[in-house]
């Protein structure tokens, strides 16, 4: 398998009931059947869809996860809509 992510990439191994908490820009993979919940940090659910930022991923072990030191560029969903209009 290959793989390709910005910066670098970085394994987190969890042990069982660890908790782990990334950006959901920063995560490449992660151990099959290792439990996850989405969290909403912004303000509202709202905010968080326009802008593209305030979701974070909660990982609970066991297991690994592997996530990039740096996250792609945010677009969120208006910025997306003007620069395909453009």
């Amino acid at each position: 398998m290959f793989v390709t992510a910005h910066g670098g990439i970085v394994e987190q191994e969890l042990a069982a009931g660890e908790r782990f908490v990334l950006d959901n820009r920063n995560i490449v993979a992660f151990s099959d059947g290792m439990e996850f919940e989405s969290v909403v940090l912004a303000g509202s659910l709202k905010d968080s869809f326009l802008s593209g930022e305030g979701f974070v991923v909660r990982f609970t072990g066991p297991g690994s996860v592997l996530y990039q030191t740096r996250a792609r560029p945010s677009l969120g969903l208006l910025r997306g809509l003007f620069q395909s209009l453009v």
